[in-house]
């Protein structure tokens, strides 16, 4: 069974859904990573895919297929993503009711972090 859909999202445009109950500490997915050295030009551009990298100690990271849809709620996301090397593992932090949407902390609980929305 999928356990989310794409859907229209009431944070920002489309994110996911959970497609059934999910308990807490379940791996959600597992997606595979663009990384993009320090030095090319994804971040600071005003260009659009801007929005979707994460910033890494040593470059940036886009996360392919539906992991770039995972939508902001600092301080209080249900879900946790952990970047490694060629992946992003997103995990639940609570459990999760069907219909809920799976949120994540952009800025990954650094309150001083500003996303500019």
């Amino acid at each position: 069974m999928t356990t989310f859909q794409v859907a229209d999202s009431a944070l920002h445009g489309r994110g996911l859904v959970a497609a059934t109950d999910i308990a807490a500490g379940t791996t959600i997915a597992v997606w595979p990573l663009l990384v993009f050295d320090a030095a090319d030009p994804v971040w600071g551009t005003g260009s659009l895919i801007e929005h979707y990298v994460f910033e890494l100690d040593d470059g940036f990271a886009l996360i392919l297929g539906e992991g770039s849809l995972l939508n902001h709620r600092r301080g209080d996301p249900n879900c946790a993503v952990e970047l490694g090397d060629e992946t992003a593992t997103v995990t639940s932090l609570r459990d999760i009711r069907v219909g809920d949407e799976l949120t994540i902390d952009y800025a990954a609980g650094d309150p001083d972090r500003d996303f500019g929305f």
